[in-house]
């Protein structure tokens, strides 16, 4: 999920009580329920190696209790400007550390890209598909929930009333971000059904699987593969599902410059997180005999699209020309 979603769902957390358990409680799930995306410090290594390490050690489960200890010592070392601290259990801000983490760990694991939450066991993509990367309602309802006992604060000033604490609005919104999702996975299981449920032009399928959109909860991507095909298919549950009516391609015929290319560090590395990636060999004219071996990540753009693509130019005698990798803006479909 965006920081923001993050970052909110942190104070929801204290607000609704985990405030009370220390005095640093409310500072320490705000930077935990954005602390494993410190991640981003890999980009310095290249994008390649920002893509093999985002969402990897920080977002493992078992060790959130070693990332829990370091979101405890920046703390630590802010308590030198905040008296009141010094007079809390660190324990207790250390309990409450890995909840923020936890949480955004599972939060993350319900959009398409997914996180590796097994490791360092399994280092397995692991994702629900319930939630697009952002999702507007829930931003939506952790903003009113931020807004309303502020507002209620200003009119409770005014007429010498109590201030809202803001406890309520806090437990309103976890609880509606976990109704809201259990509907989301049962509409999951409904889109996958769909796409299950059909025969295609291109063949049987043998593998599907349906991504969230950012707007609609019943509008949902879709992807098929079959044998020799992949397909994308744009459709809402409410409306009858047309298997002839999707974004179509085919696997590339064997081809030594494909191979070449699968099996480079860098291609490896695209292929350990692009799992539904379609390739494409395309010939060069300059040099004469030269190729472009091209990938897109199927859940974030269609070929041709500069969206978590990868891209490999090799000359006639099979030398690297160039190479890049490009994160683009992923298509919200």
């Amino acid at each position: 999920m965006d920081n923001v979603t993050h970052t909110l769902t942190g104070l929801m957390l204290a607000r609704s009580g985990l405030n009370r358990l220390a005095p640093q409680a409310t500072a320490a799930l705000l930077l935990s329920s954005n602390l494993p995306d410190f991640d981003l410090v890999y980009y310095l290594g290249g994008s390649l190696t920002y893509l093999q390490y985002h969402r990897h050690w920080t977002h493992g489960l078992a060790l959130a209790p070693l990332l829990a200890l370091v979101n405890v010592g920046i703390l630590w070392l802010l308590s030198r400007r905040f008296q009141s601290w010094k007079s809390g259990s660190w324990v207790r801000t250390y309990l409450v550390s890995i909840v923020g983490i936890v949480v955004h760990i599972l939060f993350d694991s319900t959009n398409s890209y997914a996180v590796r939450a097994a490791l360092p066991f399994n280092a397995e993509w692991l994702s629900s598909n319930i939630f697009f990367v952002f999702d507007p309602y829930i931003l939506g309802v952790l903003l009113l929930a931020v807004a309303a006992p502020a507002i209620s604060g200003l009119v409770s000033s005014e007429i010498g009333g109590r201030k809202s604490t803001g406890r309520g609005w806090a437990v309103f919104t976890l609880l509606f971000i976990l109704s809201f999702g259990a509907w989301r996975f049962t509409l999951h299981q409904r889109a996958v059904e769909t796409l299950e449920s059909h025969v295609y032009p291109q063949g049987m399928a043998r593998r599907v699987e349906a991504w969230p959109t950012p707007f609609s909860p019943f509008a949902w991507l879709g992807f098929v593969e079959t044998d020799q095909s992949w397909g994308l298919y744009e459709f809402n549950l409410n409306v009858p599902f047309d298997p002839s009516a999707g974004n179509v391609g085919y696997r590339p015929q064997p081809n030594a410059a494909l191979d070449k290319a699968w099996q480079s560090k860098e291609g490896r590395i695209y292929q350990d997180f692009a799992r539904y990636a379609a390739w494409r060999v395309v010939p060069l004219t300059d040099p004469e005999g030269a190729v472009a071996v091209e990938a897109n990540d199927l859940r974030f753009g269609v070929p041709g699209a500069k969206a978590f693509s990868f891209r490999v130019q090799y000359d006639n005698q099979g030398n690297v020309m160039d190479q890049e990798f490009h994160y683009g803006t992923p298509k919200t479909y």
